[in-house]
């Protein structure tokens, strides 16, 4: 699996473009610029914050079957009034995606909640935890299980 930048265009027009191709496969296809990725085995996990002017933010996670050149899933995170920060996903070499959303409340300048969200092939976004105790910082993988701390000891839940 390889990501790379590529020029595209020609004189005045040309510009950098974020690509990915399946190592031993021909073909390459175009992802999203100025994203984060991430890869494990075929898949390519891509995520983005955006920040209004409105104090409002949210995020998308975008997952891509590099084999298949195609985009797996899309999923949203946050929304207008809602000002979320999302933490750079965790991707399984099952195409599996977990990671944490920070929900921030304005009127009291901090960060009130914090939720660690599964997506396996199988669902869409799972909670699998939330609380204003969990160290958002802490979402970590190993094997088959998320691991993460809450109010300073070791949660846990399967993960594939």
């Amino acid at each position: 699996m390889r990501i790379y930048r590529v020029s595209v265009g020609s004189g005045r027009h040309r510009h950098q473009q974020t690509a990915a191709c399946a190592l031993g496969r021909t073909g390459r296809f175009t992802l999203p610029n100025g994203w984060h990725y991430s890869t494990a085995g075929r898949f390519i996990a891509g995520s983005q914050q955006v920040n209004t002017d409105t104090g409002d933010s949210y995020g998308f996670i975008r997952l891509y079957d590099a084999n298949g050149r195609r985009l797996l899933r899309s999923i949203d995170v946050g929304g207008f009034g809602d000002a979320r920060l999302l933490s750079f996903p965790l991707l399984s070499a099952q195409g599996s995606l977990a990671w944490v959303e920070s929900v921030y409340n304005a009127s009291m300048s901090a960060f009130t909640s914090h939720e660690i969200h599964e997506s396996s092939n199988a669902a869409e976004d799972i909670v699998v935890d939330g609380s204003p105790d969990i160290d958002p910082t802490s979402l970590a993988a190993a094997a088959h299980s998320l691991y993460w701390q809450r109010a300073g000891q070791i949660s846990s839940a399967p993960w594939s």
